[in-house]
């Protein structure tokens, strides 16, 4: 029986995406990759859902590298909510973390090679327009957490004047540049990131209103909570067991880790 394009293409793709994440399938293909060198961005504003959250983008705890797959899972010991405790992504079971489980027994059994493996990496998750390769559209990226975002951070506010930059404001906001190279170390080699500036004049998103539109329609269509999943803790469990020797310690560094 003859097979259609896309099923041709439907079983390339298996051996591209057979990992489990923290992004729903559908926004699998929407992460965005820093290349080497030099690299400039603009972060997109927050959507109306969680325009209260106070952050351009949603800080998130995940375990990578976890189980024969390599696969990173959001913690459930970690909520992401609005300051009024509403949670923002569904599924969480609180205290349930069984990735936590393994890491506090790796801490009493002294096994800190595996709890440097094991612990919740924090990251702040965004949506944004990559300048060099605009005909992407919006994409997301996991900023480390202190490499990038807090560096961010640093350079937005002015702590003389008490006053902060809107890196994320839609016409009168700052682009983010910063340089990406791979560091060499015994577990693998891992992204750094370095130089992080803003531009020192504002700019809009696009100069075509029309496109500066779409831009904002996207992220309140598709807003950052909806295109993140918790994984059940009985099938992060089973991925744990399936590991090859789980608590040796021995697994490679997974490549969304980073340098914080």
């Amino acid at each position: 029986k003859e097979r259609t394009a896309d099923t041709w293409k439907g079983n390339q793709d298996r051996y591209s995406s057979n990992f489990d994440t923290f992004l729903k399938d559908e926004f699998k293909k929407k992460l965005f990759k820093p290349t080497a060198g030099h690299n400039d961005i603009r972060i997109l504003p927050p959507s109306s859902v969680w325009a209260d959250y106070g952050h351009y983008g949603l800080t998130i705890y995940r375990h990578t590298n976890i189980g024969p797959r390599r696969g990173a899972f959001l913690c459930h010991n970690h909520p992401i909510s609005l300051p009024n405790g509403q949670e923002l992504v569904q599924g969480r079971q609180h205290n349930k973390c069984p990735v936590c489980v393994q890491n506090d027994l790796a801490q009493k059994a002294g096994n800190k090679k595996l709890s440097s493996q094991l612990y919740a990496k924090p990251g702040c998750i965004v949506w944004m327009i990559d300048r060099n390769a605009m005909e992407k559209g919006p994409q997301l990226w996991i900023m480390p957490a202190t490499k990038v975002d807090k560096e961010i951070l640093l350079r937005a506010y002015d702590a003389k004047r008490q006053k902060a930059l809107p890196v994320d404001h839609p016409e009168q906001g700052y682009d983010v540049s910063f340089e990406m190279n791979q560091q060499q170390t015994p577990e693998g080699n891992f992204p750094n990131y370095s130089g992080i500036n803003l531009d020192r004049e504002p700019s809009p998103i696009h100069q075509d209103p029309s496109k500066l539109g779409k831009y904002l329609e996207f992220i309140e269509q598709f807003p950052l909570p909806s295109v993140l999943k918790y994984h059940d803790p009985s099938y992060i469990i089973q991925e744990l067991d399936g590991a090859d020797a789980p608590v040796s310690g021995e697994e490679k560094a997974t490549s969304e880790a980073e340098i914080d």
